[in-house]
């Protein structure tokens, strides 16, 4: 005579199917970036905008684009940690497309699809005296344009008009340069 295990088969299928709902407690969460800004918005022709993106559960380094390059223009990037020692990242547009343009802003880490954070769309231009210096592509450098000269250092972090500021080994340069390289302005000699 057979003995029965149908109880012992309908627990353990029970436990199965309880377990197989749930995700695993210990797998690996897949790193993410943050954003600061997640709601679309409109910005005036002609300004910028600072994002913050926090990349979590990865020290890769995303990649972060603006969509289309007539419509925002993408400034400086900086890389920071934060105080839990994640890397955060400064990433500056420039609304420069024409009154009801729109893109958005995308962040990749390696081996995972673009996330859309955002969407920004140009507003009508801010008044003449409002508008801050959008960054240069032309060959005349927005230095020359100001009548000023800028100084760096191979591996200084400010950008000078004064190539004797804080005795250091200066070279001629772009104020386009110097941004790109997330250069700051020299609070002694820029002001």
């Amino acid at each position: 005579m057979r003995k029965k295990c149908t109880p012992w088969i309908a627990l353990l299928l029970s436990f199965a199917l309880l377990f197989s709902s749930f995700p695993m407690a210990f797998a690996a969460a897949e790193p993410y970036v943050e954003s600061d800004t997640t709601i679309n918005f409109t910005k005036a022709q002609g300004d910028y905008y600072w994002f913050k993106f926090t990349v979590h559960g990865s020290h890769e380094d995303p990649q972060i684009a603006a969509g289309n390059g007539s419509v925002l223009k993408t400034g400086n990037c900086k890389k920071l940690k934060n105080a839990n020692g994640e890397d955060e990242y400064r990433f500056q547009v420039w609304a420069v497309g024409k009154p009801g343009e729109a893109s958005a802003i995308y962040t990749t880490l390696p081996g995972q699809e673009p996330v859309k954070h955002c969407v920004i769309t140009v507003g009508e231009p801010l008044p003449a005296a409002a508008v801050a210096p959008e960054p240069q592509t032309s060959t005349e450098t927005s230095a020359s344009k100001q009548g000023h000269t800028i100084y760096v250092t191979r591996t200084g972090k400010k950008y000078h008009y004064n190539n004797h500021c804080n005795g250091g080994t200066y070279y001629e340069s772009t104020l386009e340069q110097a941004l790109a390289r997330g250069l700051e302005p020299c609070k002694k000699c820029v002001g």
